[in-house]
């Protein structure tokens, strides 16, 4: 009875999943395919075919022109996306595709940018991390199945996830403690992007320096905003750079300030990360633990790094 119940909400999981996203891509040969972008790793792109979704090929970025998504309207409304980058950098924002072997992604407070296929480790869109995840709630280990949530559901919880009306912040909690593992699904996609870890911070002091005097600009900007949590990683990397317009504005963002309400939006994403922490650790799991344990694997100069170590010690002294 239990399994029959299960594979229900998991076809109904499955039915209220968004499709993805439709995208085209040509090559250098001239070729044209349509079908599903399923992951950019290691410099190469893998796809499946729209005239066979079985059918999955692997290529080199090298030999991409162009991919992009046909349904353009979801460019700037979708939920954001994570990519992971060789220095362990994990940027969020939207992946815009790819033009001449380079990736386009659009960083949330800093705008579009052009990364090589050698500096990319891996990008997942969205739909098929949690996909992934859902996979594997086909035999969940809890006793409460919960019930299934659409990443656009789940995107506009997350962003009262981190409001300051503590109000809207425990409705959100109460919903995805409700829908149990397949809430964690989602947590565990979001939970790959730390506003406070190291690598993060080191990609934006090193955009300081970028040839774009916009980029440069914003990356500004966006330290300016997390300066107390970025403190660190400021004084480690003044002694080593050289162009006298990015020491001149790590100095400034060294020089001591108190925190002012306008700081807020820095405090929301890690009191967000936080609150998420909080409700993994409130149900306890074996999937939220799991998920848990990999952001616990993180750098522990991150203070979201740190609650999470500090929530799988609470929980391994509650068993």
């Amino acid at each position: 009875m239990r399994a029959a119940a299960l594979l229900l909400l998991v076809s109904a999981g499955a039915a209220q999943e968004e499709p993805a996203p439709r995208w085209r891509f040509d090559f250098r040969n001239g070729d044209r395919l349509h079908g599903e972008l399923r992951r950019i790793r290691d410099g190469a792109l893998t796809l499946s075919l729209e005239s066979d979704p079985h059918r999955v090929l692997s290529v080199p970025l090298r030999k991409v022109t162009r991919a992009s998504r046909l349904a353009t309207e979801e460019e700037d409304t979708g939920p954001e996306e994570i990519v992971r980058l060789r220095d362990d950098t994990v940027l969020l924002g939207r992946f815009r595709g790819v033009v001449d072997g380079k990736i386009e992604f659009k960083v949330r407070t800093i705008g579009r940018i052009a990364l090589a296929g050698d500096e990319v480790a891996e990008y997942l869109p969205t739909e098929a991390v949690v996909r992934a995840y859902y996979r594997t709630l086909t035999a969940p280990r809890t006793a409460d199945l919960g019930f299934p949530i659409s990443r656009s559901r789940f995107a506009a919880l997350w962003r009262d996830l981190g409001q300051e009306d503590r109000n809207d912040a425990w409705e959100a909690q109460r919903v995805l403690a409700r829908a149990g593992p397949y809430a964690v699904a989602h947590l565990g996609e979001r939970l790959r992007y730390l506003p406070d870890a190291p690598a993060r911070l080191r990609r934006l002091v090193a955009w300081l320096d970028h040839e774009d005097p916009e980029i440069r600009r914003l990356a500004h900007a966006e330290l300016f905003v997390l300066r107390h949590v970025a403190e660190p990683v400021l004084r480690d990397a003044l002694p080593t750079v050289k162009a006298p317009e990015a020491r001149r504005r790590i100095e400034e963002l060294l020089v001591p300030a108190p925190i002012e309400p306008d700081d807020a939006r820095a405090h929301e994403d890690v009191r967000r990360v936080l609150r998420a922490i909080a409700l993994l650790e409130e149900m306890g799991s074996p999937e939220a633990r799991d998920v848990l344990s990999r952001v616990a694997a993180g750098d522990p100069a991150a203070a979201t790094v740190r609650a999470a170590r500090e929530s799988l010690h609470r929980l391994g002294a509650a068993d």
